[in-house]
């Protein structure tokens, strides 16, 4: 994946003079998009511009597009204690066990209304998150 994103970038830098008006985000694919995204914010981390990352709906594998450590997790929507209207957030062990989601071997199951928590990320999990965003915020 990052020599993909490697390529990409050195395609940009290359042929930079053919985008200088705009680029068109919408030719990539949500996968490109958020592999772009993850780089961008590895790379914010490593300078320490920003331990915390908005995580939108979508599944994120742990030490490829998130990297693994404590978290403290949040939804930035205040919702209603008694609303379906709720972030979930589902931890699988492996990426087999995402992809055979039935097996119920899951590591957090749960929605966020107004609380933050504490959460720790393997490398290998796999991370969903369902009908809306999380902040996820790197404790050091």
């Amino acid at each position: 994946m990052k020599r993909l994103l490697g390529v990409f970038l050195l395609l940009s830098l290359v042929i930079s003079p053919v985008f200088a008006e705009s680029f068109n985000w919408e030719a990539l694919s949500d996968e490109e998009l958020l592999i772009i995204s993850s780089e961008i914010d590895d790379e914010l981390s490593k300078r320490a511009v920003s331990k915390e990352r908005k995580l939108i709906s979508g599944t994120y594998v742990v030490g490829k597009t998130i990297p693994a450590g404590s978290y403290i997790v949040y939804s930035p929507e205040t919702y209603e204690e008694d609303s379906d209207d709720h972030v979930w957030l589902y931890v699988y062990k492996t990426e087999e066990e995402y992809k055979n989601s039935d097996s119920f071997d899951i590591v957090v199951f749960g929605y966020f209304v107004n609380k933050p928590h504490f959460l720790y990320l393997e490398e290998g999990y796999v991370v969903q998150i369902y009908r809306g965003e999380l902040i996820f915020q790197l404790q050091l």
